[in-house]
């Protein structure tokens, strides 16, 4: 499960027993965690492709959790498929306003959490000669969101971390599996394998290749 934590005694812990949150925000979107148990505030950019993601050594993570409502369609309708290794990214389609969710995360060596966004306004096709002068950037990968609800029409398969594409690609698989859903009555359509957080071919930080849809 996408939030599942390696243990029900870190959730069973009252938050007045672990550390003050720390916060991260757009204006500082990355912190360093040491090793034990955190939790963290993360005020979320409105109307976002939003992934949260914590890096470091591949078995450093014993639990990992979001906590609240506004987090709750996440834990939900997580990836069937979570390996427990890092990096762990979740990701998902932020609400109409800036909200703030929780994070617990227990790891036993020291890592990264970041917090990456993107809107729809970065879904700009790029020129050719812009790209070549450097005033305009490719579009960006995003994480396929969790989805908010059944309706939507999709699930997820793999582990976060697999689950990136470009931002006009997955908001076009998003609209056509919401119009399959509606048109036909049918069952959601599982996401499978698409680009690692990096753009590599998913489990290329196995040494595992999946497929080989592109070159990384």
């Amino acid at each position: 499960m996408l939030a599942g934590l390696g243990g029900l005694g870190a959730l069973a812990l009252p938050l007045s027993a672990l550390a003050s949150a720390t916060r991260l925000t757009a204006d500082k979107p990355t912190m360093s965690l040491g090793s034990g148990r955190s939790l963290i505030e993360i005020e979320v950019p409105a109307r976002a492709f939003v992934s949260i993601a914590v890096t470091g050594p591949r078995e450093a993570l014993l639990g990992f959790a979001l906590l609240g409502d506004a987090a709750a369609p996440v834990r939900a309708r997580g990836p069937l498929e979570e390996d427990g290794l890092l990096p762990r990214v979740v990701s998902f389609r932020s609400q109409d306003d800036v909200s703030v969710i929780m994070a617990l995360v227990d790891v036993v060596d020291p890592v990264e959490v970041a917090l990456v966004w993107a809107t729809d306004a970065d879904d700009r096709e790029p020129t050719p000669k812009g790209l070549k002068d450097g005033v305009e950037a490719a579009r960006p990968l995003v994480g396929f969101p969790a989805p908010a609800t059944d309706r939507h029409g999709y699930g997820l398969a793999a582990p976060g971390r697999y689950l990136f594409a470009r931002i006009d690609v997955v908001r076009s698989l998003m609209t056509a599996f919401e119009k399959t859903r509606k048109r036909f009555k049918s069952d959601p359509i599982y996401v499978g394998d698409a680009s690692q957080w990096d753009g590599r071919r998913p489990k290329s930080d196995l040494s595992q290749p999946r497929h080989i849809s592109h070159d990384g």
